[in-house]
Parts: structure tokens; sequence; C-alpha cells
């Protein structure tokens, strides 16, 4: 009885070393290929916890783009134009456009991969691929963004040219070419009404892009809007502070459901769920 219990106690604290071993290993790996100029995406594994799920077990919305955010700035670290190496130059990455196509429901306790890769660089927009899978490669997350990089003072858009993105392009758009943007026309049912709280702050002194995907999700569950989602597409039009009040409204388009954040007249963002 004992030594089952040895070994129960061993497996517990061998398991999240290895899980760090290997992760270690493939990260090595990566950027020994990048080193050699070898074009590829960056695969790290997944275990989806207890905190990444509701309390039907399934992955939350906000958390899926909290993982696409990770890897997204895990990827650009390595291959040199992450948040470091932009601060050394005075600027800052900012997501535009965000579009998640859900095909299987991650659950909690499974074992997936998630992959990224840049799909496309040009002088003021980049854009970036996610795509979520098990070990057999059925796919579980479909993921396409844009990305724009600030001046951190300014928050006026700069030149990519001079960060070299090119030769890391793999040009595979999983989404379409273009991703859609979302044109707030006002109007629409308030959901909720509240100061940003210090916790919805990021590095970069402003609300995280995945906290709107949270206070969306919420609101909708809130007032009878609940569903697993198969789909969310964010697009990001201002920033949002500590303690801004945001307002979120309503409206129904087609067959998505619509939450757009106000900061007094001006929109932060627009969320559109497609839910079960």
């Amino acid at each position: 009885m004992s030594v089952l219990f040895l070994r129960a106690d061993c497996q517990k604290k061998l398991f999240p070393l290895l899980s760090r071993l290997t992760a270690f290993v493939k990260g090595i790996s990566f950027a020994l290929r990048v080193a050699c100029g070898y074009n590829a995406s960056m695969i790290v594994p997944l275990r989806v916890k207890a905190y990444h799920c509701s309390s039907n077990g399934l992955l939350l919305p906000h958390v899926l783009a909290h993982l696409c955010q990770d890897i997204a700035s895990d990827h650009a670290d390595v291959l040199g134009f992450g948040f470091e190496q932009l601060k050394e130059r005075n600027r800052i990455w900012a997501l535009v456009l965000l579009r998640l196509e859900v095909t299987r429901q991650p659950r909690y306790g499974m074992q997936l991969e998630l992959e990224t890769w840049p799909s496309a660089a040009g002088r003021l927009r980049a854009c970036r691929e996610f795509r979520m899978t098990d070990a057999a490669g059925n796919p579980f997350l479909l993921g396409s963004s844009d990305w724009m990089v600030l001046d951190a003072q300014s928050r006026k858009p700069q030149s990519l040219d001079d960060l070299d993105m090119t030769p890391h392009v793999r040009p595979q758009r999983l989404l379409g070419d273009k991703l859609p943007r979302h044109k707030p026309e006002g109007g629409g049912q308030e959901l909720a009404r509240f100061r940003i709280p210090l916790s919805a702050l990021d590095a970069n002194g402003h609300v995280n892009n995945t906290e709107y995907a949270r206070f969306s999700y919420d609101a909708l569950y809130a007032h009878g809007y609940s569903g697993a989602m198969r789909g969310l597409g964010m697009t990001f039009h201002s920033e949002a502070f500590l303690e801004d009040e945001l307002s979120l409204k309503y409206t129904r388009e087609d067959e998505q459901h619509c939450v757009v954040g106000y900061r007094e007249a001006s929109p932060v963002f627009s969320a559109l769920f497609t839910l079960e």
C-alpha cells in the first residue's frame, strides 16, 4: 500500500516537471531551427485545466483568446519582435481583429496542442494564425488575427518594415484572406455598465483584449443568452483604461449575438458570438 502511495506521489511531482521539460526542449528545438533559417510555426502542448473552464467543463471564450495571445507573444519573442524587443524601440503590439471558430469543444482534462505562425506582414499590419488539435490531429479551434505596432506614447501606427518579419511568414490563412471589421451603428439593449477594475489591465497599461471577451460573455449569460461558443469575431476600436466607465450594448445580427463596449459615446470593442 505504501509503495502505491509513493508511486502516486512521485507521479504528481514528476508530471509537471516532465511537461515543463518537454516544452523547454520544444522551445530550444524551435529556436535552433529558426537560427538555421527554417521557416516554421510554434507548437506548444496544452492541458485544459479547471480554471480554464466554466461549470460545464467547457473551455471559456476569453481563455481561448488568452491562450492564443500567450503563444503569439512567446512566438514573437523567439522570432525577435516580441514585447521586450519592441519595448526597447518604444513600441507595442496592438491586436486589431480576432476571429475564432470552434470545431470541437475543448473540455477539462484534455491534452491538446496549440500552433501559431505569422501568415502575412505588410507595412502597417501583420497577420497570425492559430490552430488547436488533439494528438490525432483532429481540429478543435481555428483562429486568425490582425495586428499593428503602435508608438508606446502617441499610440500612432508604426511601420513594420524594420522588424524583418517576412522570412518567418508562412502564407496560409485559415479563415480567409481578409477578416471582417465590425462597424457599430449605435443603439441596442444595455446589458451592463461598470468601471474598469485593476485586474483587467495588462503590462501595456490598458484593458487586455481578452477581458472584453470575458465581459461580453458574462453579460450575455446574465441576460439569458447562454450556450457554448462556436465562433467569436472581435474588432478593437480604441483603448480603455483603469476606472473608465464601460457600457455594454447588445444587438442581434443575423445568427450572431453582438456586444459593443462604449466609453461615453465612442466604441471600444465589438464582440460577435455564435452560440450553440
